[in-house]
């Protein structure tokens, strides 16, 4: 297509475009940007569009392209960024999130080397696989009065590891 040709027939899809492009993504700027890049594209693809209706195909197809493209790197970059007012905040959550892996591998310790088999069973069906002592009952086939003595004295267990370490 001729760089003429191709320049006009732009001018008259702008516009459209231009509302495509937004009706995809709502920030306007954004929205425009993503319109120019696709006259960009089909300025250098001028050689390769036989007809006003390929390059109009091509023209829709580019801009949904470029505006989905857009929508994605801005979900992106709001995902990535951080808050530079929050300071010392992210770095107590991450702190907090250490200490709380501390004690998660902790717990998973003294359950492995203290609990005898029945109450890390116990223990691991109903605070880790979260089911009732109903179902923890059934499945071991024991009584429930078994099940709930089983895991009082797991947790004794886990908690007089602690009081010893403090």
């Amino acid at each position: 297509m001729e760089e003429q040709e191709l320049t006009t027939l732009w001018q008259q899809m702008q516009q459209r475009l231009s509302r495509y492009a937004r009706s995809i993504f709502a920030r306007g700027e954004e929205a425009e940007d993503a319109v120019q890049d696709t006259f960009c594209r089909l300025w250098m693809r001028r050689d390769d569009i036989r007809s006003s209706s390929h390059a109009q195909a091509l023209a829709v197809t580019a801009v949904k392209n470029a505006s989905i493209d857009a929508h994605r790197r801005h979900l992106v970059r709001q995902l990535v960024e951080i808050d530079p007012n929050m300071g010392d905040a992210a770095y107590s959550h991450v702190a907090e999130d250490a200490e709380r892996s501390d004690f998660f591998n902790h717990v998973e310790k003294i359950v492995m080397n203290r609990l005898g088999e029945r109450e890390r069973t116990v223990f691991r069906l109903i605070e880790y696989d979260d089911l009732s002592t109903d179902e923890v009952a059934k499945r071991l086939g024991i009584s429930n009065q078994a099940v709930r003595k089983a895991l009082s004295r797991a947790r004794c267990t886990i908690r007089e590891q602690f009081v010893k370490m403090k």
